[in-house]
């Protein structure tokens, strides 16, 4: 799975584009290598540093994390900063993004608070509202699988 993934990340081209969002509101961040309640602690600890986050809350049995953004721009790369910084790695990363009547290009690109996303099934498309949207690539932040 893993290898298509990165298949298709490579295979994809990154270009700005006129769409935009207003805001990232939610999220649930999936961690990798979290062996006990100390680096959970650490990495929402980690997590709660950002100016752009209001709340975490925990899910010690999936290793998740369900964070609550304040207003404003939501920058994903400084979350996996943190939790790479805390020691740890992104396993996945769901967000709800509240688009205002955004028209995704033919290639599925949009641009939410200055970040240029790639959405893998959401080729010229309208959207309004909450949509949920899962990292395809955490090496990258950009590549977005849409669940609409």
């Amino acid at each position: 799975m893993k290898t298509i993934k990165n298949i298709l990340f490579i295979t994809l081209l990154f270009f700005s584009a006129s769409a935009s969002a207003q805001q990232i509101s939610t999220a649930e961040l999936q961690v990798d290598g979290l062996t006990c309640s100390m680096c959970s602690r650490a990495t929402e600890t980690a997590l709660r540093s950002l100016d752009f986050v209001e709340d975490v809350t925990p899910d010690l049995n999936k290793n998740l994390f369900i964070l609550k953004f304040k207003k404003g721009d939501v920058n994903p790369e400084l979350l996996k900063k943190k939790v790479e910084d805390a020691g740890f790695s992104v396993g996945t990363l769901s967000a709800v993004l509240n688009f205002k009547q955004t028209t995704l290009d033919a290639e599925g690109k949009a641009t939410v608070s200055g970040f240029t996303y790639q959405f893998t099934n959401g080729k010229s498309k309208v959207l309004d509202g909450p949509v949920k949207a899962t990292l395809v690539n955490a090496k990258n932040m950009n590549v977005y699988q849409l669940s609409i």
